[in-house]
């Protein structure tokens, strides 16, 4: 499996990877690596309360994987309040899960 990570210098590299464990979901590999069972590369929003509570250890802080999310909404909604009180509320949590 090769995959493709970004430093935080923007230079892209390819690494190839190998062992007897592969997986293209995120919530397996979460538990393998909970587990002892290796490194693996996932969201901060995923695994940031998992690092503070001493479950994971990140390593390789330099490789990131960018992920944007968005906020889709049919027009009509555009105005509304309780829209965007949760758009507001997940800017926030997302900002709390950044790395910096």
């Amino acid at each position: 499996m090769q995959k493709s990570v970004q430093a935080k210098i923007r230079q892209q590299e390819s690494v190839r990877v190998s062992g007897p464990l592969s997986s293209n979901n995120g919530e397996i590999v979460l538990e393998w690596a909970l587990s002892g069972g290796g490194v693996l590369l996932r969201s901060m929003w995923d695994v940031k309360p998992m690092l503070g509570q001493g479950r994971l250890v990140q390593v390789l802080h330099e490789y990131t994987l960018s992920a944007n999310v968005w906020a889709v909404y049919p027009t009509r909604l555009s105005q509304s309040a309780k829209l965007r009180v949760c758009v507001e509320f997940l800017e926030e949590y997302f900002r709390e899960m950044s790395v910096e």
